[in-house]
């Protein structure tokens, strides 16, 4: 399992690719980074006392449904959220 920074930095190269590559609209690329953002700030708050195995697991799991969602977005074609 690789450290949740190292996903979450891996997750915002991804917006960058889409976006770039015009398969996902800006507008869906902010609010995928928003997810992301939230997961980096729960790494955060977990990581003051040091990461257990649950709080790695829910970054994880995290961490891959915005993976879900940025996949989700770049089929829609649609250039809206959701």
């Amino acid at each position: 399992m690789a450290a949740p920074p190292q996903d979450i930095n891996s997750l915002n190269n991804a917006f960058d690719r889409a976006a770039a590559r015009r398969t996902i609209s800006p507008r869906e690329a902010q609010g995928l980074r928003q997810q992301a953002r939230d997961v980096q700030r729960l790494y955060g708050q977990y990581a003051r006392n040091g990461l257990d195995r649950g709080e790695v697991r829910n970054l994880q799991q995290r961490v891959n449904s915005v993976r879900v969602a940025l996949r989700m977005e770049r089929r829609d074609w649609d250039g809206r959220r959701g």
